[in-house]
């Protein structure tokens, strides 16, 4: 799923019966734990957000995207890559075996689903210009994780200026920058304080074609 080729032949040529006893276990990752598994399990989200990671040699780490509730992780290979999933927030998931998680009904759609955010994230940041790319990501985050407010779409889950530095590709101050003009031409909003302060989307309009788009594929 994350920064890398995968060959997941057990979704192709699964034997297992559908009446087997399942092998599932629950498991919970504390925040900034990294949440891992044996190779042949697939974590799947029950409660919070983990935040997929690249970290290079130099020490710079990119954001890859967040999962959220109902959506998968997989344990990544130890190679070039250095991709991992670390807890966002305190996490609860449900450990299943590849060929057991491929039988259970919704999984090629949920897969799916989370395949085109993913593809949706990728080309946020392929933008040109980094404020439409602080844009384009606060906008998909709205999809996934938005909730509705008085004065648009609130982005419920808590990012950092360092942390939308590591999505798009730009330095911290570039990005504290880059939102007070947002906010200064009403582009997004902020609402809360503290712990609770959040991102805004005062239009839910490409939020809402995005996700009927998804749907409709």
């Amino acid at each position: 799923m994350s920064g890398g080729v995968y060959s997941l032949p057990s979704l192709l040529t699964v034997a297992a019966s559908a009446s087997a006893p399942t092998r599932a276990v629950q498991r919970t990752f504390r925040r900034g734990q990294v949440a891992a598994t044996r190779g042949d399990f697939v974590l799947q989200v029950q409660e919070g957000v983990a935040a997929l990671t690249a970290a290079h040699h130099d020490g710079t780490e990119v954001l890859l995207g967040l999962v959220g509730p109902g959506e998968f992780l997989i344990q990544h290979p130890i190679d070039l890559c250095h991709v991992s999933a670390v807890a966002l927030t305190d996490l609860r998931v449900v450990a299943t075996p590849w060929d057991e998680l491929a039988m259970s009904p919704g999984f090629a759609s949920q897969l799916r689903a989370q395949l085109l955010r993913m593809e949706g994230w990728t080309a946020m940041q392929a933008h040109p210009y980094v404020d439409r790319r602080i844009l384009g990501i606060l906008t998909l985050l709205g999809e996934r994780f938005g909730r509705p407010h008085q004065a648009g779409l609130v982005v419920d889950v808590r990012l950092t200026h360092a942390q939308l530095a590591s999505a798009v590709g730009a330095t911290r101050a570039t990005v504290t920058r880059l939102l007070t003009n947002l906010e200064r031409s009403g582009e997004i909003l902020v609402v809360g304080r503290g712990a609770d302060r959040r991102y805004c989307l005062p239009s839910t309009a490409a939020v809402a074609s995005h996700a009927l788009a998804e749907r409709n594929n």
